[in-house]
């Protein structure tokens, strides 16, 4: 006699029918459009993969020293130019001269800049030939090659930057965009 009770009580049919509380399928939405959008931007989102290397601030003369005989670092502009060598065994002068995806320019002082890459140096220097060919301006060969064999490479930047003259900004290049799913089948 106490089920049919129930049953014909209006207080326990709204606790039999009521399955769940809204908040709990607010809850349950948002996680749903969070797993769906994380979906979506591992197919169709991008990730840079960098590598990075110490840099020289210099002017167009020094910098046409620093990359060899060959290197045209004068364009006609008093701009100052980032020169900095990347270790052959790593990356081919090809490979350089095709991240094209940008070059990132980190300051000393935490300023930062964009630039891209204007020259790759036909070959590999030593650090002996790069500070032959700096002759007084050694300082870069120093600083900035740290293998035995790099290639030289001159990254323009369109902002002035002539305050920084002489520092060594850390270079990031971006080798290449990936989308974020690729990371999850390697």
């Amino acid at each position: 006699m106490q089920k049919d009770r129930r049953k014909t009580s209006q207080d326990g049919l709204d606790e039999y029918i009521r399955v769940s509380s809204p908040g709990l399928l607010i809850i349950i939405g948002a996680l749903s459009l969070a797993l769906v959008a994380t979906i979506v931007w591992g197919f169709t989102g991008t990730i840079p993969v960098t590598f990075g290397v110490t840099g020289c601030v210099v002017d167009s003369e020094i910098a046409a020293l620093a990359l060899g005989p060959q290197a045209k670092a004068d364009d006609g502009s008093n701009r100052q130019w980032v020169v900095c060598y990347v270790d052959s065994s790593k990356y081919s002068s090809d490979q350089i001269a095709g991240f094209q995806k940008g070059v990132a320019l980190a300051m000393p002082d935490h300023t930062s800049f964009r630039g891209s890459i204007a020259y790759v140096s036909p070959y590999p220097l030593s650090r002996d030939e790069a500070r032959q060919y700096l002759q007084g301006s050694q300082w870069v060969a120093e600083k900035c090659a740290s293998s035995d064999y790099s290639w030289g490479v001159l990254v323009r930047v369109e902002d002035n930057i002539a305050d920084h003259m002489f520092t060594t900004p850390e270079v990031t290049m971006i080798t290449e965009e990936v989308p974020p799913i690729r990371f999850l089948t390697r």
